[in-house]
């Protein structure tokens, strides 16, 4: 698909992206002859979950650890609290961070160029237009565990050198799983069934008007916060 989506002008581009497909399978398309190139702009939501899932919990208990080696004297109740907290801020800053990149970097339709050429098509294809184009590929939707490490490895190495390593470790943790949280909904938002908790159902239909009413609103996955502030709700 990708060498053929290469040959379009930014015009023709656009209508095809604006025009959603409903592939009889959820694994129909392929981007490359070559199936290791396929392979690398896969992804699976369950692979994701079984790998990343054990890991924040125990980044969390190891800087808890750390915390309570450093202040022995202390109490171990204040060293959890303190952890949680920045743990707190890492889930928060992952919700802003998805709605900037939802909205001002997945969407920036005013940066795609008017010729492409195989690589170019790729970082615009890949990144979102693909999921919004054919919705109901189930391992082209969530993100890549490559590009997740690409995310979370940078960020603990500045949190490292400017605030230590429980900082890091905490910051790092509450980041990831708040986006493996993200990843698990938006997969049941277009693979599960409705919710019975208003609040999550709420969002799904959100998402849903996101893909098929107006993609300049709702940008918010896991939270309409920032489409309130923001006034594209």
């Amino acid at each position: 698909m990708v060498p053929q989506l290469a040959k379009l002008t930014r015009e023709e581009y656009m209508l095809l992206v604006d025009r959603p497909q409903y592939l009889e399978t959820t694994d129909s398309i392929v981007l490359y002859e070559n199936p290791w190139m396929d392979w690398w702009v896969r992804s699976d939501i369950t692979l994701n979950q079984k790998v990343l899932l054990p890991v924040y919990p125990a980044m969390f208990a190891y800087s808890v650890w750390l915390k309570h080696q450093e202040n022995k004297e202390g109490s171990l109740v204040d060293d959890v609290l303190y952890c949680f907290g920045v743990y707190i801020i890492g889930c928060i800053a992952w919700t802003m961070m998805e709605y900037k990149e939802h909205r001002f970097t997945l969407h920036n339709f005013e940066s795609i160029p008017e010729k492409f050429d195989e690589k170019t098509i790729g970082d615009f294809f890949f990144s979102h237009h693909l999921h919004h184009m054919f919705a109901n590929q189930e391992y082209r939707i969530v993100i890549p565990l490559w590009h997740i490490c690409k995310v979370i490895i940078p960020t603990f190495v500045v949190l490292y050198f400017l605030f230590g390593t429980v900082v890091a470790l905490d910051f790092n943790a509450g980041l990831g799983l708040a986006q493996l949280f993200y990843d698990s909904m938006h997969f049941w938002f277009h693979f599960g069934g409705d919710f019975k908790i208003k609040f999550f159902q709420d969002l799904k239909e959100k998402h849903m008007r996101h893909h098929y009413r107006d993609k300049t609103k709702d940008f918010g996955v896991t939270s309409s916060f920032w489409d309130y502030v923001f006034d594209t709700i």
